[in-house]
Parts: structure tokens; sequence; C-alpha cells
């Protein structure tokens, strides 16, 4: 089995042995060949990495991957298609969070010391490439979306649990690196009222309303305004919570 780790330092295996990667730009193919779901063209892959018309920069890449370890079982090729058999971490990402296993999905592209997702492809930055660059920032901003929706499904699943400090920790984690989602500060204002800390949920909304102050001078939405006032109506602290959403400039 061949295998390729896309997510932070990339690094490719062959029946669970570490090989060494080929020089960038052929390296760079095959990491592209193996986000692909489809066969890509030789006239494409040289637009995507060369230039237009450059099938012969392509065909000396292509020779140059097939001195790696198994690549008659995972390189398939042809006149004019070229295709990987492969197995990557993103496409097990993908695979999971297709199927609301959230957790999975977390898992596998998570770094172990920050808990959050780690660059696509680090380290792997090419010149004279712009087409192969676009691409590569376009599929870091995807796969951080896709992130960021695995983070958010898997604190509702904590949360319909009733696993409210995991949940918080999860989400606090998410606002390190995203201060700004205000859906995420909600979920904390939510969490910290369910398990009965009132005081966190309002500090928590204190420090949304500063952020979003200073940083593009705007209010809470009303929505986050709303849960303050569902907070209210059963709050222990109602007079500071009425305080609060009283005064905007408390």
């Amino acid at each position: 089995m061949f295998e390729l780790k896309l997510l932070g330092v990339p690094e490719l295996k062959w029946q669970g042995e570490v090989i060494p990667a080929p020089a960038p730009k052929p390296f760079a193919m095959l990491c592209y060949l193996a986000m692909q779901t489809e066969p890509c063209s030789r006239k494409d892959l040289a637009e995507l990495l060369w230039e237009a018309g450059k099938t012969g920069s392509v065909r000396v890449a292509l020779a140059e991957l097939r001195n790696l370890l198994g690549s008659d079982e995972w390189l398939i090729t042809n006149d004019q298609l070229v295709s990987l058999n492969a197995v990557t971490d993103v496409k097990q990402f993908e695979k999971a969070l297709e199927s609301e296993n959230y957790a999975e999905a977390l898992a596998i592209c998570s770094e172990a010391k920050t808990g959050f997702q780690p660059t696509l492809l680090k380290g792997l930055e090419l010149r004279n490439t712009n087409n192969f660059m676009n691409w590569l920032e376009l599929e870091r901003s995807r796969l951080n979306e896709l992130f960021l929706t695995a983070l958010q499904g898997r604190i509702s699943e904590l949360e319909k649990q009733q696993k409210y400090p995991e949940a918080i920790k999860l989400a606090r984690t998410l606002l390190e690196h995203d201060k700004l989602n205000e859906d995420v500060h909600r979920s904390v204002i939510r969490l910290e009222h369910k398990r009965g800390n009132d005081e966190a949920a309002l500090a928590q909304f204190e420090q949304l309303r500063l952020i979003l102050k200073e940083e593009l001078d705007e209010e809470p939405l009303e929505e986050t305004l709303e849960l303050l006032r569902e907070i209210e109506g059963g709050s222990v602290s109602h007079s500071k919570v009425a305080f609060i959403l009283s005064n905007p400039n408390a």
C-alpha cells in the first residue's frame, strides 16, 4: 500500500516503510495527483507545474517517480492520463467528515500537541509555479473550512452527550485560532450556562463584545443577544445580565 501524509510536513510510505521524497516538482505533482479523484491529463499537469505544452517535463518527472519503491503498483499512466492508487490522510479525513464521524475526522487531521489542523503540504513552496501555488492556497482554505465544520460538529456531539467541559475545551481551542468566530463564542456561552456556570457565560459574552468592538467596531449579533436573554430568564445572576444587555458600553 502506498500512503501519503499530506497534512503537515508531507511523508511517503510504501508497505509501511518511509521512502525518500523526489525532487520538488515531481513531488508536487505526486501530491497533486494524490488529491484528485479522477486521472489527470499530462497537458494539465504541464500547465500546472511548468508551462502549457511542456509535456516533456511531465515525462521527465514521471520517470523520476518511477524510481520510487512500488511505483509499478501505485503509479498508473498512459499516453494521455496519469493517476495514483494511494491512501492519503486528506481523503481519510474527508470520508470521516462525510460520514459525520467528527471525532475520527479530528483525530486524523489534528496535530497532537495543539489539537489543531496542520498546514496542507507544509514547507512545499515552489517558485515560478503560480498555478500550483494558487491551487495549494485554495486547497488549504477548503480544508480549513472542513476542519472548522468537523470541530463544530464535534462540539455539538459533546453538547448532546452533556460532556460540557470537553466541549468547552474544544471550543476554546478553536477560539485561540479564530477569535472572531461568534458562533463558537456563542457555543461557549451556551455550554457554560448549561453546566450552571453563568458567571463564565457572561464573561465569555463580555470577551466577545470587546473583541468585536476592538477588531471590527461592531456589536454582537442579535442571535447572541437572544441567548443572553434566555440566560437572563433563568439565571441566578439576573440583575448582572440585565445590566449587560441594557448597557452596551458597560
